[in-house]
């Protein structure tokens, strides 16, 4: 993704995000939310968690997609419901 591009993934709505950048996309707004939200202690567990949620659902899909997607937009959607720290 370009440097426009993320910064667009972060402004876009979730199923659009999904639509045009998939995965890759999904998780450049789960990384600005979670800096946005949490300290850096969190949002490093926040990182390694999604790692561990890829790990163990890398053959799984929903739908059409990889399974990973849908936890994502759960939880980018989880943090926009939050406010700043």
């Amino acid at each position: 993704m370009s440097s426009a591009d993320r910064q667009l993934a972060k402004m876009m709505p979730l199923h659009a995000i999904t639509s045009v950048y998939g995965q890759q996309g999904l998780r450049v707004r789960f990384a600005a939310e979670a800096t946005r939200l949490l300290d850096e202690p969190g949002w490093r567990d926040a990182e390694r968690a999604l790692w561990l949620a890829g790990e163990l659902h890398a053959a799984d899909r929903r739908q059409h997609e990889p399974y990973v997607n849908h936890l994502l937009r759960v939880a980018v959607a989880d943090h926009l419901s939050l406010p700043p720290r």
